[in-house]
C-alpha cells in the first residue's frame, strides 16, 4: 500500500475540491438522479465545449488582426538564411505562426515546460503575463515582448537565474515570422509601432481570456 499525507500533495487550494468529489456523499443520487460527480463531469464537459467555440472566435479574430498589420509591414518578407526551416511566410502565414506560438507558450507555462516560476521570466518573458496585461488595457511594448519571447524560446538561456531548453522546428524559427523580430532603426517612434502593439493586445485578448459573469476572464 502506499502511505499519503493528502496536505502535503496537494495544495491546500485544491484540497476541498478533492473533498468534494471523493467523499461518499458525491456518489449519491441527487432530486434530479444524477449524482454530484456526475454533474460535475457532465458541466465540465459543457465548460470545455464552451471554451472551445470562444477560442475559435479568438483565432478568427487574431487571424484578421495579425494579417493586417503584417500586410502593413511590408508584405511577404524574404526568408531569412540558415538552416531553419520555415514555415509559411506570407501574411497569413506569418499571422497564424504567432497565434501557433501564443497559444503554444500559453500551454507551456500552464503545464510548466518554462521557467514561469523564474521572476526573470516570469515578469519579462511569460506570455501569461502579457495576456494579464493586454486584459488590462496595457499595449506599449507588446510587440517588442512576443519578439524576445520568441527568441528566447528559439535559442534558449543557461544563466545562474534563467535556464530555458530551446524549442526546436519551423514554429519559433525567424523565418517563420520574420517581420516580428526585423530591426528596426533608432529613430522616433512610428505610428507602425502602436499598430502593431494594438495587433498584439488585441489577439492576446482574444486568444487568452473569454467574456464570463463578472467580464473579462482568463482562459
Amino acid at each position: 500500500g502506499i502511505d499519503v499525507t493528502l496536505p502535503l500533495v496537494i495544495p491546500s487550494t485544491a484540497l476541498a475540491h478533492l473533498v468534494a468529489v471523493a467523499h461518499a456523499s458525491a456518489f449519491d443520487p441527487r432530486p434530479t438522479g444524477v449524482c454530484r460527480l456526475d454533474h460535475i463531469v457532465q458541466r465540465a464537459a459543457s465548460f470545455q465545449d464552451e471554451v472551445r467555440v470562444d477560442l475559435q472566435e479568438g483565432v478568427e479574430t487574431s487571424l484578421r488582426v495579425l494579417e493586417g498589420v503584417v500586410r502593413r509591414s511590408g508584405g511577404r518578407a524574404r526568408k531569412g538564411g540558415g538552416s531553419d526551416t520555415a514555415m509559411d511566410a506570407s501574411p497569413t502565414g506569418e499571422a497564424l505562426t504567432l497565434i501557433y506560438r501564443i497559444l503554444f507558450l500559453l500551454f507551456a507555462e500552464s503545464r510548466q515546460m518554462v521557467p514561469n516560476d523564474a521572476p526573470i521570466y516570469r515578469d519579462a518573458y511569460a506570455v501569461s503575463r502579457f495576456c494579464r496585461d493586454a486584459i488590462a488595457g496595457a499595449s506599449t511594448g507588446l510587440w517588442d515582448g512576443l519578439a524576445a519571447t520568441s527568441r528566447l524560446s528559439r535559442r534558449g538561456c543557461q544563466t545562474s537565474g534563467l535556464h530555458v531548453t530551446p524549442f526546436n522546428g519551423a514554429l519559433f524559427a525567424k523565418a517563420s515570422a520574420p517581420h516580428l523580430e526585423r530591426r528596426r532603426g533608432r529613430g522616433p517612434h512610428h505610428r507602425n509601432d502602436d499598430r502593431r502593439d494594438d495587433a498584439v493586445r488585441r489577439t492576446l485578448v482574444a486568444l487568452g481570456s473569454r467574456r464570463g459573469n463578472a467580464g473579462l476572464e482568463t482562459i
